[in-house]
């Protein structure tokens, strides 16, 4: 009779490796101590490998998102460089906009962007997985950068 892979692992007694708790890859419950290889609040059948693979996943993710605010103070900086570029070219040059200054103010702008909503990837986790990330986000500066970013993006395109 052969042994299908849940039945094995179980015969062998695999300890669990992974820095955060075995959850289920559908719907996020916690697997721990379960018997079987069957999710009980959605019924996905798992593998170890699939569990595995989605704990690595979820603890990179995680690292990601730990220096999310000084990923913030970056994106502000960037965007407060390219606002102080953008005002200085407008203040010297009587006739209008540069054409540089335009160019510099989309390019820098759009990173400023990204930047700022790197803050609401902490929203899109599991609520189980956010006690996991050791600081707050400041979601109000995320906000803030990604509105600066959007600023000079319609300031470079519209201001003559």
């Amino acid at each position: 009779m052969p042994l299908d892979e849940a039945t094995l692992e179980r015969l062998l007694g695999h300890e669990w490796r992974e820095r955060i708790p075995p959850i289920c890859p559908e719907c996020g419950y916690n697997l721990t101590g379960l018997p079987d290889n069957r999710c009980p609040e959605c019924g996905y059948v798992y593998s170890r490998q699939d569990v595995a693979r989605n704990a690595r996943n979820m603890v990179y993710q995680l690292q990601a998102l730990r220096d999310v605010n000084d990923i913030l103070k970056v994106g502000f900086f960037l965007g407060g460089a390219a606002a102080l570029f953008f005002i200085a070219a407008r203040l010297t040059s009587p006739g209008g906009m540069t054409v540089v200054a335009r160019i510099v103010s989309v390019f820098l702008g759009l990173p400023t962007i990204g930047l700022g909503l790197q803050v609401f990837r902490v929203k899109r986790l599991p609520a189980w997985a956010r006690e996991f990330v050791p600081t707050e986000p400041h979601y109000g500066r995320g906000v803030a950068t990604a509105a600066l970013g959007l600023l000079l993006i319609v300031a470079a395109l519209l201001v003559p």
